[in-house]
């Protein structure tokens, strides 16, 4: 179930990163925003586990791509988001 808004769903046309995607939490948060329209950016230290998140998200419908990143090694975290931003076509507004 998506929450459609103005026949729109609520994060229709946005990107998300998710770090930590292929954790449980990680994984909840990944399928739950690209149930409501989001491409997310899945990222983690193990791919297995978030080709796997991918696999589930774009069976569904939605779009996921993929990086290997450690999020305890910030110049690991900041290439990552240029590469994003190359790839999204866009900038990014970081929430902390």
């Amino acid at each position: 179930m998506t929450n459609i808004e103005n026949g729109r769903m609520l994060l229709e046309g946005k990107n998300a990163v998710i770090y930590g995607a292929g954790g449980g939490v990680g994984r909840s948060v990944a399928r739950a925003f690209a149930r409501e329209g989001a491409t997310v950016f899945l990222a983690g230290r193990t791919l297995d586990s978030l080709d796997a998140v991918a696999k589930e998200i774009t069976q569904a419908g939605g779009a996921a791509e993929v990086d290997k990143v450690d999020a305890l090694v910030p110049k690991e975290i900041e290439e990552h988001l240029q590469k994003i931003v190359a790839r999204a076509g866009r900038s990014i507004s970081r929430s902390t």
